[in-house]
């Protein structure tokens, strides 16, 4: 199997994945070995490791001045220099940037960067429990807009609509790959998702992303974890 880790190489999703699918079809790609580093042993499970959106995620073994030992879940262990790293501590579901003496063993890290030979050279480092985005307060297609007052309807149950008034005065508004919009683009029957604070039906919104795939017939509403069918 051939080694190509001389080669500097930023590890982005896409990348990542099409590397990932040509090192299952036989092509001879390894990203680093299953218990070894910087080697290879035919094990795929480490590549898949960087399948988290582009990065290595695993259990702190060792840290020695500015380098850190990551063995992953797969089995593989990674040498990561963190000399010019961001490392964010979250801890109790805030996040702090912290230097890099607070990294212990036995912390659970995030890492993105780029490899040289058999050392990860870090941009970021994300260190604790990785919060996960809470669901949005609402998803519903818009039905009337009126100023910066958007009128949506969302499923709450199979078969029931509910008609829901969202405040976008003070909203972030985004749409596509979370590209810069305003409430002044949102057009009838868009589907729009809405995270702020609910009162009743009216939803006083702290960012609107214009747009959630291809239009569905009905949407049901997410306050209580539920979302589109």
């Amino acid at each position: 199997m051939k080694t190509i880790l001389n080669k500097k190489i930023l590890f982005v999703p896409s990348l990542v994945a099409a590397l990932a699918v040509g090192a299952l079809a036989g092509t001879g790609f390894s990203v680093f070995a299953a218990g070894t580093t910087g080697s290879t042993t035919g094990s795929i499970a480490p590549a898949r490791q960087w399948m988290h959106g582009g990065a290595i995620v695993g259990t702190v073994t060792a840290v020695t001045g500015s380098t850190i030992t990551v063995s992953g879940p797969g089995g593989g262990t990674y040498t990561i220099n963190a000399s010019s790293a961001t490392i964010t501590k979250y801890e109790n579901s805030a996040a702090t940037t912290v230097p890099l003496s607070s990294i212990a063993v036995g912390d659970r890290v995030q890492v993105r960067g780029s490899t040289v030979t058999a050392t990860v050279n870090a941009s970021t480092i994300r260190d604790g429990i990785f919060p996960r985005p809470a669901p949005p307060t609402a998803i519903g297609k818009v039905t009337a807009i009126n100023g910066s007052t958007i009128t949506i309807a969302a499923r709450s149950a199979p078969g029931v609509t509910t008609t829901e008034t969202v405040d976008a005065s003070s909203a972030t508004v985004t749409t596509g790959r979370n590209i810069a919009s305003s409430v002044s683009a949102i057009k009838v029957g868009d589907v729009i998702v809405v995270n702020g604070t609910a009162n009743g039906a009216t939803i006083t919104a702290t960012t609107v992303h214009d747009g959630f795939g291809p239009p569905h017939a009905g949407f049901r509403h997410v306050r209580d974890g539920g979302g589109p069918r």
